[in-house]
């Protein structure tokens, strides 16, 4: 139990005055004190505040922080103990102020941390979907001193964390299909695991497109990395999207209000001859509520926003495939 003492050096100096030799013990001194009883604390924390038989009767005011905790009266050789104090996480010192009739008396604990549960980490990158290699990072969470990732049950890293600091914990190599991503997160006084799921999606191209129809999603892959998951329409049971092999060979700037939205993509299927102009594409929309839905005469729709935000990432030459 940790304490600081405020010791009565009025006797002392009466000793001096009188010349009288006095015997000082520090035991058999005024003293009022306060005192917590662990350094480090999760959510809450126990003081003690004790008067010794020479101090006075008063009021005791009992804050930490700066914020009142509590008030009540005390007797000389009296000592009140208050527990589960809620406090804020932080580093905070306790104070004591005996109000009697003739005096003001304070004294102040040690330095003390509170903590609460680590909160779980924000995971950048991968998403919820990645390919095969993925750079994993995090911004670490919320009391959070120490952190442990694994992928798979294997251990990938170890190491101090900041609440709020990007991390870049190394590359991962993903298994084929779901993968388990575990974060334990730890401080003085607690630890939290976390789990997310990330599924392994393969590609046939290092720089590519791919539509699944099943899904409404557009894929959206560069260098080996997947960049972006995109929802987009497709064609209506009677005009469908055909599952197929394509290439990016056209690209234009289209009316906003159309209905093409502001970018429309070209699709050039494969054929045994090579690459053959269509009239599918990969473009804007102006009805954005089919979005996610059978809407189309076969093109694949996506947001106004999207295509804006996709279209100059994708050069002419780009692999695209459909699948159900």
């Amino acid at each position: 139990m940790l304490r600081m003492r405020r010791y009565a050096w009025n006797t002392l100096v009466a000793c001096v005055v009188l010349g009288v030799v006095c015997a000082v013990s520090p035991a058999s001194l005024h003293a009022f004190e306060v005192r917590v009883a662990d350094v480090e604390n999760l959510n809450t924390v126990d003081l003690s505040v004790s008067l010794s038989a020479h101090d006075t009767t008063g009021t005791v005011l009992l804050s930490a922080g700066g914020t009142m905790v509590d008030a009540w009266p005390m007797v000389p050789g009296e000592t009140v103990v208050r527990k589960g104090v809620a406090l804020a996480p932080g580093t905070y010192q306790a104070s004591a102020t005996l109000r009697a009739r003739e005096s003001v008396e304070s004294t102040f604990s040690d330095t003390f941390r509170v903590w609460s549960v680590p909160a779980a980490p924000e995971v950048l990158s991968p998403g919820r979907y990645a390919t095969q290699s993925s750079a994993l990072l995090i911004k670490a969470g919320a009391s959070t001193t120490w952190i442990q990732a694994f992928v798979n049950g294997k251990r990938v890293f170890s190491g101090s964390a900041l609440p709020g600091k990007v991390m870049n914990l190394g590359r991962l190599d993903l298994a084929r299909g779901d993968n388990s991503l575990e974060f334990i997160a730890t401080n003085p006084v607690a630890e939290k695991k976390y789990v997310r799921t990330v599924t392994r999606l393969d590609f046939p191209w290092s720089t590519c497109i791919v539509i699944d129809k099943s899904e409404f999603k557009l894929y959206w892959v560069k260098n080996g990395a997947l960049v972006k998951v995109y929802p987009v329409a497709i064609g209506k049971n009677n005009t469908p999207t055909p599952a197929a092999t394509w290439r990016i060979d056209a690209k234009y700037h289209t009316d906003p209000a159309g209905v093409y939205g502001p970018r429309k993509m070209r699709l050039f299927r494969k054929t045994s001859s090579g690459y053959t102009y269509t009239a599918y594409a990969v473009h804007g929309t102006n009805e954005p509520w089919v979005i996610g839905t059978k809407a189309s005469h076969g093109c694949i729709r996506m947001d106004n926003k999207d295509v804006l935000e996709l279209f100059p990432q994708v050069p002419l030459g780009t692999m695209v495939q459909t699948r159900e």
